[in-house]
């Protein structure tokens, strides 16, 4: 978008990820079908998207903060709705529309597969209740972790076992209570505070609520685990057609657990998902092909990966499954001038700025970088970074909580440390400490 697109007949606009308004939805999904002709507005969505997008906000001036976050909302508020989404998307504008007889009425995915309304009354005031309890002090894993009684390093560290919401939500899932609660962030029950990494806090809507409360219905999750494979993605057996074996992937998911177990490290720094995902889809049962899975280098492949080629060469020869030879070439174009450029730098002893400046960009973006150089395999040294701003005894202290840790990401580092590290000095840490461990 934005790059003169002139022409009337786009049949298809494609999302693959959510913009920062539905301001700039509206515009750019107004490029199909400008001769009258059918177009259709495809978009994939996920909570990282928003999570991103809030990630831009921070630092900038409040006011513009504020409508930012509003922005978002709405953009949460269209993907997450069980209603029409072309009466969704008019009214934010201003205009009505009949979701039954309007033109291009029950095309979208909602109208045509409306999911289920439950009144969810209760649970919706048992999550306001103990985000009040807790004095809007916390980011949604921990209620979601509280309500389901989930004890992790966080729930000890706050003593939460003790707090009268401890286990009051645990006939449902994580899962669920995250739905329940991005729901009503975006009917306002809850809001977002972005300079505190999305600490939930009341609305007044969400303490009249507690107040009096009263029927709310809120769409339940989809479910996806029962629809059939069989024309889809499912693996033939005996042939190799490029498409994740579910059988091996859940035995990939068992050694790693093991290993991790032996070894004394979380699962995800022996493999992460995306390299299981892969050997689950392309059989690797040698060295020189292990080293071909994303997020494998030689490192990870001599310390780990003997078990792993063991378990699959075996699982292919008693299911005897064909493989096809050409899956196993990874594209070598892998690294961008980009990270090229970075790993240069960081092997000239540049700091973040200076980097940030060599590749036309911020600090934030340095770091995405980085984090991707590492999760592909490859080793980097960042001490002249991290010594300006943490010293050993901090680096012990974090080493220490990302072994026991099993959270892929920062969420828990986060949570944890909140007033101690700031993110970029979570995530330099924990980049050191995948490449001494992992690599």
């Amino acid at each position: 978008f934005g790059m003169g697109i002139d022409k009337p007949d786009v049949r298809f606009v494609i999302h693959y990820d959510m913009p920062k308004s539905l301001e700039s939805y509206y515009q750019e999904t107004g490029r199909a079908g400008r001769d009258g002709g059918e177009g259709r507005c495809i978009a994939f969505y996920s909570h990282k998207d928003i999570d991103k997008l809030e990630k831009f906000l921070q630092g900038k001036p409040i006011a513009e903060q504020e409508v930012g976050m509003q922005l978002l909302q709405e953009v949460m508020a269209y993907a997450e709705t069980a209603t029409s989404r072309r009466k969704f998307l008019l009214h934010y504008f201003g205009e009505e529309f009949d979701e039954v007889n309007g033109p291009g009425a029950m095309n979208c995915d909602n109208s045509q597969n409306p999911p289920t309304l439950v009144d969810r009354q209760e649970e919706v005031h048992v999550l306001l209740s103990a985000v009040l309890e807790h004095k809007n002090k916390h980011r949604m894993g921990f209620y979601t972790s509280l309500l389901t009684a989930t004890k992790n390093r966080q729930m000890e560290d706050y003593g939460a076992v003790d707090s009268a919401f401890w286990g009051r939500g645990k006939e449902e899932d994580i899962e669920f209570w995250q739905g329940i609660v991005r729901q009503t962030v975006v009917l306002n029950y809850l809001a977002k505070e972005v300079e505190k990494y999305g600490v939930l806090h009341l609305t007044d809507k969400g303490q009249d609520f507690i107040a009096s409360p009263g029927r709310l219905m809120l769409a339940n999750q989809r479910d996806f685990s029962d629809v059939d494979s069989g024309d889809s993605l499912a693996q033939t057996r005996g042939e190799s057609g490029g498409a994740l074996d579910p059988k091996l992937r859940g035995m990939l998911t068992d050694l790693r657990k093991e290993v991790s177990s032996e070894k004394g490290l979380p699962p995800y720094v022996i493999f992460q998902d995306i390299s299981l995902d892969e050997m689950a889809t392309h059989y690797p049962m040698s060295p020189d092909e292990l080293l071909r899975i994303t997020g494998v280098g030689s490192g990870k492949a001599a310390k780990f990966g003997e078990p792993f080629t063991t378990l699959i060469k075996k699982y292919v020869q008693d299911e005897g499954i064909e493989r096809d030879d050409a899956l196993l070439v990874r594209s070598s174009g892998s690294k961008s001038s980009n990270k090229v450029t970075i790993i240069q730098l960081m092997d000239r002893k540049m700091n973040l700025d200076d980097i940030a400046a060599g590749i036309h960009g911020n600090r934030d973006q340095v770091l995405d970088e980085i984090e991707a150089i590492v999760s592909a395999g490859t080793k980097v040294s960042l001490d002249h970074i991290l010594d300006e701003s943490l010293d050993e005894e901090c680096l012990e202290e974090l080493f220490e909580f990302f072994t026991e840790s099993e959270d892929e990401g920062l969420a828990s580092a986060m949570d944890e440390f909140d007033d101690v590290y700031s993110e970029e000095e979570l995530r330099l840490a924990r980049i050191k400490f995948l490449c001494e461990v992992a690599h």
